[in-house]
């Protein structure tokens, strides 16, 4: 009998476990993904105030190491990354989560009315905070232009 009630107990337990484990690893997925979103959200607005300092804060620490000052990387995304560097609107696509690695999709729309698809590779520091790696960037098909 006590061996029964073992087995049941010990039953019940890994449903629970079954239960809890797959809902805790997605609010981990989805709290990874929010701070994603708001390390970009943050730098874009940082662009649009003209806070180089803030935007550059954002970067990860080998493209901190490529442009030394934010005045040197704020000319860099002014230059090659417009649509990004004066977004209109901005909504967040999809996403991927590999370990300390973020791929973020941006759908935004720049100043012209064209539309682009961005896509963010952000990593988690040692310090727990997310860096932006790169960021690619098109035109999307809808665009007017």
């Amino acid at each position: 009998m006590r061996q029964t009630l073992i087995i049941f107990l010990t039953a019940i337990f890994a449903s629970i476990l079954a239960f809890i484990l797959p809902a805790h690893a997605q609010s981990t997925a989805d709290k990874s993904a929010l701070q994603a979103q708001s390390v970009i959200s943050d730098q874009l607005s940082a662009f649009i105030e003209g806070d180089g300092v803030r935007a550059f804060s954002h970067a990860a620490p080998t493209i901190k190491q490529r442009f030394q000052t934010p005045e040197r990387f704020m000319n860099m995304v002014e230059q090659g990354y417009g649509p990004i560097y004066r977004s209109s609107t901005y909504d967040f696509g999809r996403n991927s989560i590999n370990g300390n690695q973020i791929v973020q999709e941006l759908i935004l729309t720049d100043q012209k009315g064209n539309t682009w698809q961005s896509i963010y590779v952000l990593r988690k520091q040692a310090d727990g905070s997310l860096k932006i790696m790169g960021v690619q960037m098109r035109r999307s098909e809808n665009s007017i232009l």
